[in-house]
């Protein structure tokens, strides 16, 4: 399928924040990579970026239609029409950017079907959840399964004393499997209900989260 188109249209586009050499270019956003042109009926391509892995941010600027796009290579300093359209332009740009997300994870998740049924790992399925690596299942007989200690929802903080805050999907799957017999250490988060009762006797349920640190053994698991 063509990817999709999330939004286009005119920008101000400069090379440095804040100094002269604003210039007018015509904006596609197309799947994940971000286009620009001379004009609207120009058909010669002047620049793309990749946006998925980008940082959007509005600009630190007395002008409140700036915003910039922190991209792997460099920063790209644009200015739209208006503030609104300028937020317009910042929800598309994430828009684009978790559409990618999800296919790529889907992408990940038919590798990982195809792959062969007996991994080396610590027996968990994990899903990227807008940003979080929760997990979805824990294979019967695996490492965390005998444990007992990790549930379905709870999800991966860090692997190895490593944050997942930043990582891609298939980072934190690497970091979590390795060689039989060897262990690696995981620090989990897990959504709990704190049930208390005030002294007027009324039962109120209070939100909490809890961290788990724990260390298994990575061994053969069936999928």
């Amino acid at each position: 399928d063509s990817p999709e188109v999330f939004r286009e249209g005119y920008l101000l586009k400069s090379p440095k924040a804040g100094l002269m050499g604003w210039v007018r270019r015509y904006f596609i956003l197309k799947g994940g990579t971000l286009r620009w042109f001379k004009s609207q009926q120009e058909k010669d391509m002047l620049g793309h970026t990749d946006v998925t892995k980008a940082v959007i941010q509005i600009s630190r600027s007395d002008k409140r239609t700036r915003f910039e796009i922190v991209s792997t290579e460099k920063t790209y300093y644009m200015e739209a029409e208006s503030e609104e359209d300028m937020k317009s332009w910042i929800q598309a740009l994430e828009q684009a950017k978790f559409v990618q997300s999800m296919q790529q994870q889907r992408q990940d998740i038919e590798k990982m079907e195809k792959a062969p049924p007996t991994i080396v790992g610590i027996g968990i399925i994990l899903r990227h959840d807008r940003g979080d690596f929760v997990v979805e299942q824990v294979i019967e007989g695996g490492p965390a399964d005998i444990s007992q200690k990790i549930r379905v929802g709870d999800w991966a903080v860090e692997v190895d004393g490593v944050s997942t805050n930043s990582l891609e999907f298939n980072a934190v799957l690497d970091l979590i499997r390795g060689e039989q017999g060897t262990f690696v250490e995981l620090v989990l988060c897990r959504r709990t209900i704190n049930i208390r009762t005030t002294e007027e006797g009324e039962t109120v349920e209070e939100p909490e989260q809890q961290y788990i640190k724990l260390e298994l053994r990575r061994d053969l698991v069936k999928r």
